[in-house]
């Protein structure tokens, strides 16, 4: 029995896109079927295989398919080991214009264990506003999708950068050091070492090798020498509690504060502003 979700597909909602958990949606099990709206399917378990009217190709955990609108997929699975999908179905025109960028012949398939991962955490927020349906709902998950195509699009760039004559028009070092450029500004947004390491292209163990060579530190270290730099400026200017400013500076939680703090500084926060002179 299908799914009820899954029988929304061709339901265009608000916010232009709505995510699915399940199986195989019907659109995808028929015989050449032609989908009004475009997909991105993420594979959490199973294998098979995605037909098309030339091309037969193996799909499995991991995988992500970017589907065309209006061209001829079919999706099939393994009796023994079915699949367990995330469907996002995307109906607004500048989606649809996003996916036939990262498609050529109609479909796309990424193979990323990381980018896995960042597009799983998207289709987690798009789904959480679909089923909460709370005020600005569906300008968020309008947002989340755009910015889930943005970053295919962008690994899809930079996994593609080497031309045919085998030269790397894109130096895996430059994408690490636009990494640790933008983390100058953003260091106090989430971060994961497995997500920018998909944004650069590449695994987490070669990101995290050119980072430490670029900075002569590791991810995490870098990370929290930004934040505990900025928060030494807001505790020696002023009289912020000092949990205010750990969140400010991007750390989740207090104590991960005073760790990384003490760490940095060999003090405390409070011994570090009576230092300095803040109030």
């Amino acid at each position: 029995m299908t799914d009820p979700a899954i029988q929304m597909l061709s339901a265009e909602p608000s916010g232009g896109a709505f995510v699915t958990q399940g199986g195989i949606p019907d659109e995808l099990r028929s015989d050449w079927t032609r989908p009004r709206c475009a997909l991105i399917i993420l594979v959490l378990s199973g294998k098979g295989r995605l037909h098309q009217p030339q091309v037969s190709r193996p799909v499995g955990k991991d995988t992500i398919l970017i589907l065309q609108d209006a061209r001829r997929h079919r999706l099939e699975d393994e009796r023994r080991n079915p699949f367990a999908l995330y469907t996002l179905s995307l109906f607004d025109k500048a989606s649809r214009d996003a996916v036939r960028q990262c498609c050529a012949d109609g479909h796309a398939l990424l193979e990323s264990r990381s980018m896995a991962r960042l597009t799983h955490g998207h289709m987690r927020r798009i789904q959480y506003e679909q089923t909460a349906d709370l005020p600005g709902g569906a300008l968020l998950r309008r947002g989340y999708t755009h910015q889930l195509l943005g970053e295919l699009l962008r690994w899809q760039h930079l996994r593609c950068s080497a031309g045919p004559d085998g030269l790397d028009r894109d130096d895996p070092r430059e994408r690490v050091r636009h990494c640790i450029d933008e983390l100058r500004t953003t260091f106090h947004h989430p971060h994961a070492l497995e997500e920018a390491a998909a944004r650069a292209g590449l695994s987490a163990r070669r990101f995290s090798e050119l980072f430490r060579k670029l900075t002569g530190e590791s991810f995490v270290q870098h990370l929290n020498r930004l934040r505990c730099e900025y928060a030494e400026r807001l505790l020696a200017d002023g009289n912020r509690p000092v949990m205010s400013i750990s969140f400010e500076c991007g750390f989740g939680d207090l104590s991960s504060f005073y760790r990384a703090f003490r760490r940095h500084s060999g003090m405390s926060p409070a011994k570090f502003r009576k230092r300095e002179g803040g109030a």
